[in-house]
């Protein structure tokens, strides 16, 4: 017989946000083979000053809303704002990090259960991440 391939999943991280700020923010992204994940660390280093390295960080936002699978995110009149690159450059520039760092945080540190336990399906992996508030 033909032995058939096997196709990878990504794996989609749903995060919940601690943070009082950010309560009942639900924000669902995929994650990133490995090369665009150490292409994204390189670019996160230049985006804690917006002043340094601009084009490094539009493309930072770009990837991650690349990878963005939704979220209940509403602008202040209750409109939903699209989980796309133009509903993401529509949000304040911390806020978008604080994000974007969680997101990070739940790809290089997969708890040691979810690796030898996936409950089902195994495609989506429910963190919650403590936010620090600066």
């Amino acid at each position: 017989g033909v032995i058939m391939g096997f196709r990878k999943q990504p794996t989609v991280y749903k995060l919940r946000f601690e943070d009082e700020d950010f309560a009942g923010l639900e924000v669902t992204a995929k994650s990133l083979p490995l090369g665009e994940f150490l292409e994204f660390s390189k670019m996160s280093s230049g985006a804690q000053d917006p002043a340094q390295g601009t084009r490094q960080t539009e493309a930072m936002f770009a990837m991650f809303a690349k990878h963005l699978v939704s979220w209940n995110l509403e602008d202040e009149h209750g409109k939903p704002v699209p989980a796309t690159y133009k509903g993401v450059i529509t949000q304040e520039f911390g806020f978008v990090l604080d994000i974007i760092k969680a997101w990070m945080d739940a790809i290089a540190s997969v708890p040691k259960a979810q690796l030898t336990g996936l409950n089902g399906s195994g495609t989506y992996q429910e963190l919650s991440l403590p936010m620090e508030v600066s």
